[in-house]
């Protein structure tokens, strides 16, 4: 701003012409200085009524000098007059120069004030609406991974059905072919039976058939051979039940680990299920907050590091939706946002 002389300049000729005339005429006050105190930028000062208060002031005092002056009636004193007129306009004209450079001032200041708060206001809209749309796509983000969430969940729901069903028909199979084992071994061990009672009876009707002792020790012979080789298919068939038990044993474990397994994923699509629904609590508490600061003010929403690095935390843990909840607000209140 510009420094505003005060002072009107006048000539020393006319100031030693007006020494005899201090204690005659009345004095003239000096204007009011009110206008040259500091001010701010808010406040508003009528220069023109300031202006127009000197003029009248001025004017009235030379209306008083001049009606003194024509009732004197003295030449002198009419000149002396002319000079205070002269030297009063041009402290008038000095006075309406200060009054507009002063204005012109104040004018610059308040524009440049006023640009400046625009320049401030603009840049925190601009900051605001990037906030909103970083916030705007961090949600789409996460209801694509909630999306996500759910196919999957759908995928190993459908896993699950297959993977039981295919236990069920495996099972079903098994039992079959140990059905059929077992009427084999049965059959067999009947047929034993009845070949050792075909023996004994030979044996014991051996006195009656003593002429056909060469004939029916052959037949014995081969009977006994016949004997063996059913032994021995027995205990290859023992052997075979022995393996198949063993195979049914490792068929058993393989049922136990596969129930094992759909019991696991049962687990996880559990989990899986309280993940979304904290997500979806989650999702519905940042839209309930992104509402609410709208209508505020979006240079208020901090969107920072911080924020999302508190919610990866709250993620990974295992609190309850309505404890993660009032822990978010209490964050949000830390952070200068209440909601």
């Amino acid at each position: 701003m510009s420094t505003l002389n005060t002072q009107a300049s006048t000539s020393p000729d006319c100031y030693a012409e007006t020494l005899d005339c201090r204690h005659t005429f009345p004095r003239i006050r000096d204007p009011p200085r009110s206008w040259q105190s500091s001010f701010d930028g808010n406040s508003t000062i009528d220069v023109a009524h300031l202006v127009d208060q000197l003029t009248k002031h001025l004017r009235e005092s030379q209306k008083d000098q001049f009606q003194f002056l024509e009732n004197s009636k003295d030449k002198n004193a009419e000149r002396v007059l002319q000079n205070i007129i002269e030297m009063k306009d041009e402290e008038l004209w000095s006075a309406k120069r200060m009054s507009m450079a002063w204005k012109d001032d104040v004018v610059a200041i308040n524009e440049q004030r006023y640009q400046s708060e625009l320049g401030i206001a603009r840049k925190r809209e601009e900051d605001g609406l990037l906030a909103a749309e970083k916030l705007r796509e961090e949600l789409g983000n996460k209801e694509k991974e909630i999306r996500e969430l759910v196919e999957c969940l759908k995928s190993m729901e459908t896993q699950k059905l297959k993977a039981k069903e295919e236990g069920d028909k495996e099972k079903e199979r098994l039992g079959k072919g140990l059905l059929a084992k077992d009427r084999e071994i049965r059959a067999l061990q009947t047929g034993m039976g009845v070949k050792r009672q075909e023996i004994a009876k030979l044996e014991r009707n051996g006195d009656s058939l003593r002429n056909n002792v060469e004939r029916m020790e052959k037949e014995r012979a081969a009977l006994c051979k016949k004997v063996e080789c059913e032994e021995k298919q027995n205990k290859e068939l023992n052997d075979t039940m022995l393996s198949q038990e063993i195979e049914i044993q490792g068929l058993r474990r393989k049922l136990v680990s596969k129930t094992e397994i759909a019991k696991e994923m049962e687990t996880k699509v559990k989990e899986l299920k309280t993940k979304v629904g904290k997500w979806k609590a989650h999702t519905t508490t940042l839209l309930s907050c992104l509402r609410e600061e709208e209508q505020r003010s979006w240079s208020k929403l901090p969107i920072t590091g911080s924020l999302y690095h508190y919610l990866g935390s709250w993620y990974s843990s295992d609190k309850s939706v309505v404890t993660a909840t009032e822990a978010l607000k209490g964050f949000l209140r830390s952070e200068g946002i209440f909601i």
